[in-house]
């Protein structure tokens, strides 16, 4: 549903989905490959409302983002590499982030 929305550009529906989805992923009730894809998606819609939340989200994300291995997801860095160009003002490195990104 969450993608969907993206899909079709809705970002009020994925704000709505965005909030269920918090509140199942803190008890767990998703596998960790959706919970990044959704971290990185979270992130980068704070980042485009140019929210004062952000910073609060890139840490959030940091600190529950990582796998087992201890490794970031690439959704995750990608996002984050986005969210650091834009914050920063560096349009330059924000388009070449775009470019980069694959599955987001």
């Amino acid at each position: 549903h969450g993608r969907i929305s993206l899909e079709v550009n809705d970002l009020d529906e994925f704000a709505q989905c965005q909030s269920q989805l918090v509140q199942l992923h803190a008890f767990g009730l998703s596998d960790f490959e959706c919970r990044a894809e959704f971290s990185a998606y979270r992130l980068l819609h704070c980042v485009a409302l140019r929210g004062s939340r952000v910073a609060e989200e890139l840490e959030a994300i940091v600190s529950a983002g990582k796998s087992v291995d201890g490794k970031m997801p690439a959704a995750v860095q990608q996002a984050i590499a986005i969210a650091v160009a834009v914050q920063s003002g560096n349009y330059l490195r924000f388009f070449r982030e775009r470019a980069k990104t694959l599955n987001l």
